[in-house]
């Protein structure tokens, strides 16, 4: 519940932080939501879902490339408590990524991540690709990233006998200010 509490701060809050100016905004500095869903091949396994929180930050080299570094927790509550620490390092290939106004990329990269529960730890990490939209205002910014991730490392860990990972996918819902 904290955890929407200072999301919902930070959405209201970067509105009002914003400033007229017309110099370059090359560097984003957010909050937002992300989640993590993995389905398998047969349906035996009914798939995982986490949600949580994203800190992001973003500079952009021109208004085509942007270099991307996330930092996000994730929690799973159901018989047993899962908590999940991650990084994601990605590169944006698009337009409108440094100007005021619409935004689209292509984006990829690599992901770790940490999962811990009671009984045990395990460590996650291999490549995403996507790709995102978003607007860019004169000292704020809204971006939605969807990713597909590589299944190796999560197969060898939740996939069953007999099951394989089809799918690995997040979605992030991102607020920033420009600088």
């Amino acid at each position: 519940m904290m955890r929407l509490q200072i999301l919902l701060l930070f959405i209201f809050l970067i509105p009002q932080v914003a400033y007229t100016g017309a110099e370059a905004k090359r560097f984003n500095l957010g909050v937002g939501y992300h989640s993590l869903e993995i389905y398998d091949v047969t349906d035996t396994y009914d798939g995982l879902e986490l949600r949580g929180l994203l800190l992001s930050g973003v500079y952009m080299f021109t208004d085509n490339i942007a270099l991307n570094g996330n930092y996000y927790t994730l929690n799973k509550n159901d018989l047993v408590s899962t908590d999940v620490g991650g990084t994601e390092i990605l590169v944006r290939l698009g337009s409108g990524l440094a100007t005021i106004g619409g935004k689209l990329y292509f984006s990829g990269g690599y992901f770790r991540e940490q999962w811990d529960s009671a009984t045990e730890s395990n460590s996650f990490d291999g490549w995403q690709i996507g790709g995102g939209f978003g607007y860019n205002w004169e000292g704020s910014s809204f971006d939605m990233l969807l990713h597909l991730r590589d299944t190796g490392d999560y197969e060898n860990y939740l996939a069953g006998s007999g099951e394989e990972i089809a799918t690995a996918g997040t979605l992030s819902l991102v607020f920033s200010i420009r600088f």
